[in-house]
This record gives structure tokens, sequence and C-alpha cells, in this order.
């Protein structure tokens, strides 16, 4: 299986990651994660006006010959981010801090959201399960056996249930969206499911809030410097999808027929975080703590299970081992996140990223990353206090109370990338995988590789333990 997200196409070579999985074959499944398109730069009033703009843009984007190799031959599920709507849509505007929903913004606004999504729904929703029903919501689920998805809509409904009460508040995902994933979690598919895959455009963790924030302000400079120089952070011209006679896409080389240009603006060299639109800000971290619980309850169970979160957004690839404190999650401590982003977009954080790089090699690889290869343990990363690197840190930040959870960052890559997870069933009488996960760069990986063999508990009734 793979994955990824951030798709901006803007030369040739920003195409080498689509180019080589179109030259591969050793996948049977690929999950698009959001930020397919971007959407600065278009212009419209009414509805339908905005929608024949998104269209446009879907067809600029998707229009090149790698591209249409792998969607053609590839069963693809996919999600969208904010970029398929409008920049940091569900989070406060950085203007003006009002949280941006259908209930805030102005009915042009509304008009543009509304034709951004339907062209969302043609392009991308028509792909996944139920989507060829226009009133279908955005989030789903579906299984091949032994894995089961959840793929989360955390954008369309964010910012718009709010609550004091943090049992009562769902800022990202909605309360309708969490009791389907909690019904989800009942079901008989899961119930069947070794493994288990929670999709989440923005990742779960990161680094830590403070370090991020540090982060920021160097990325912000950086990019400030670069802008401001001249300095090829993109190339300055993306061709567009062709119009005249013969094969109508890029053929790798050379454009066919009669294209037009369109430049890539400033806005589009921005990679910035928006703190507010993070899982870990203070006011998504209820959202943080039920999707934790729940994926964590499911990996403890009676049946344990691997838990793998996959993610885009962050314009960078990484993997992360997170995990829980609590005494019901600890026969089965360690989760997984990977993240992949961008397969196009360039990433102008490289030479930040390398720091980091060299305080993750410096950290000690922790015995949590052995909880799905051995017995449950005593210790986890959850009992290690946060580095000054940000690269061991708490995912919940509840007043006068000791985190529960926490997370640790096993590496990171600035360069363009592909995720992918090869699944190896071991032995037919045993629940024993073989997991091999990398981030796959244009000049560089991540890789992990680990036997898992998943238990019963002996409370099993079954008395079997496999």
């Amino acid at each position: 299986m793979v994955f990824g997200s951030c798709h901006t196409p803007t030369t040739e070579r920003s195409l080498e990651r689509w180019q080589a999985l179109a030259q591969s074959r050793d996948y049977d499944l690929m999950l698009l994660m959001g930020d397919q398109i971007y959407e600065h730069g278009l212009e419209g009033d009414k509805e339908e006006a905005w929608f024949k703009e998104y269209v446009k843009r879907y067809h600029q984007y998707w229009t090149y010959k790698p591209i249409r190799e792998v969607l053609r031959r590839t069963p693809t599920y996919m999600t969208l981010d904010d970029h398929e709507i409008i920049d940091d849509w569900g989070s406060p505007s950085p203007s003006d801090g009002i949280i941006q929903t259908m209930n805030a913004v102005a009915p042009a606004v509304r008009r543009r959201v509304n034709g951004a999504i339907r062209a969302y729904h043609a392009f991308q929703h028509a792909h996944n399960p139920g989507g060829t029903n226009p009133s279908s919501p955005i989030y789903y689920s579906f299984h091949r056996v032994p894995a089961a998805f959840f793929v989360a809509d955390s954008r369309t409904v964010r910012g718009t249930e709010v609550r004091n009460d943090p049992t009562e508040s769902f800022a990202i995902l909605g309360k309708e969206q969490f009791a389907a994933m909690e019904e989800w979690a009942r079901s008989r598919e899961i119930q069947q499911a070794d493994v288990i895959f929670f999709i989440a455009a923005v990742p779960l963790a990161l680094v830590s809030l403070a370090e991020l924030e540090r982060f920021n302000q160097e990325l912000e400079e950086a990019l400030a410097s670069a802008v401001g120089t001249g300095a090829a952070l993109l190339d300055a011209w993306v061709a567009g999808p062709v119009v005249g006679n013969g094969i109508g896409y890029i053929s790798g080389r050379e454009i066919v027929g009669e294209a037009f240009e369109w430049q890539v603006v400033e806005e589009d060299l921005s990679t910035t975080y928006n703190m507010d639109d993070q899982w870990i800000s203070e006011h998504n971290q209820s959202d943080l703590t039920h999707v934790l619980d729940l994926l964590l309850e499911l990996a403890n169970e009676l049946r344990p299970r691997a838990i793998f979160v996959l993610s885009g957004d962050s314009h960078m690839g990484a993997m992360h081992v997170f995990g829980s404190r609590k005494p019901e999650h600890r026969r089965n401590t360690a989760s997984y996140q990977l993240i992949s982003s961008p397969i196009s977009r360039e990433s102008p954080a490289e030479e930040l990223i390398e720091r980091y790089n060299k305080g993750i090699r410096q950290a000690p690889v922790h015995e949590m990353l052995k909880s799905l290869s051995e017995d449950a343990i005593a210790s986890s990363v959850a009992d290690r206090t946060p580095d000054e690197m940000g690269i061991r840190f708490p995912l919940d930040h509840h007043a006068n109370q000791e985190s529960s959870n926490k997370a640790q960052l096993l590496g990171l890559r600035a360069t363009r990338n592909f995720g992918l997870i090869e699944l190896e069933h071991v032995r037919d009488d045993k629940r024993v995988y073989r997991f091999r996960v990398s981030i796959r760069g244009q000049v560089a990986s991540l890789a992990y590789d680990n036997r898992a063999r998943l238990r019963r508990s002996a409370r099993d009734p079954s008395g079997h333990t496999t």
C-alpha cells in the first residue's frame, strides 16, 4: 500500500515521485490524504463559477502522464484537507481570529466553499465507498483483510462544535463523525481485523507545540529571505492541461499540443504552520483525546491489534511512535504514525530539518519500539520527560494533571516522498505479521522493519494463545 499528500506540479522534476510510482508494481492500494490541489489564485463569484474554477485546477494538477497512469491502474481512496477548499478552513483566521466555518463567513465565501466541495465530490470522493452519493459524508471506512481503515473528515466540520466541556467538544471531527467512528470500532470488520489504520489529513503529532512555534519562526525567516532575494524555492511556471489535438497530457519531457501556463504565486511558497490547526493545540485537545483513547483501546482489547495513523499536510515525511501511560493501555503500548508529505510540492525546510535529524540520532531508541514484537513492557515513552528538541513530547495538556499520552519522533525527511507499507502474514496458523514501513524520498528514505506477534490475552474466552 502506498500513500501521499500535498501535490503541486511545477516541473518535470517535481513529478519524480509520481514517476517512481508509475514505474513500480509493488503496491496494490493507494491513499491520497489531502491537498491534492492548491486553491491559491482562483477567482469567482457565484457557486457555479467557483465550481468551474476548482474543476479547472483539478485538470491543471492531475493532467500529467505519471499521475494518470497511477490513478488509472490503482484502487485509490482519497480525502481532503484545507487546500481543496480554502487555506486553513475550519481554523481561526490569522487576520481576525474568527474560525472559518459556514456559519461564520460571509455569503460570498459560502458560495466558494460549496463550489469547492462539489468539485471534491466529482474528482475525489467519487472514488470512495458511497462517494457517488452527493449527500454522503466525507468520512468513510473500508476493510481489506486483515486490515480495517477509517478515513476521517478532519476539515469540513472543524470548528463548528467547540464547547467548554471537553466531553462535549468535538472541535475537529464533530460529534456525529466521532459517533460513527465508535460504531465502526464495534463493527464486525474491526473485531476480525488484526491491523487498524486511522487516516487523518493533519498529523496527530509532529513535534511539541513549543518546538513547532520555534520552527515556524525560523521557517518564516528563511522564506522571507528566499523570496526577497528571488531564490528558486519553486520554479516560476507550471504547465497546465493540454487542449489541442494529440495525447492531452504531459509526456514527462515535452508538452503535446497547445497549453497554457499558470504562475505560482508567492503565497504558494508559504509552508508555515497555523498553530490552531494542530490536533495538539489547546482548543483541539478534546478530539485528540477522544481519538487516542479509542485507538489505544482497540490496540489493547482481548484481541490486540497493530495501530497505524497515516497523515500528510506537514510538507515533510516523518515517523512517530506514540503511546499511553494509562493502566488499561499497558499490554500493547506502542502505535505508529507515518506522515507522507509532499509528493510533488517543494519543501523549503530541508536545512532546518537536518538539526532535528541530528537530535533524533542522539536520542536513545526507546524500548517502546519493541512492544509490537515482544510482550507488554513496564515502561514506555510516556514515562520520559519532554526533551529540549521536542522529539519526545506530551500529546495532552490538562491543567494540574500529568500527561497520559506522549509521542516520540523517530525520523524526518524534507524531500518529496511517498509512504509505503508492506504487510506480510508470516504464519497462517498464528497472528504473526511482518511490517515493512518506509517514507521513500528522492534521495533518502525512512524505513522500519518489524515482525509483530499479536498475542491474545490470557483472559480470552476461547482459550487460544495465538
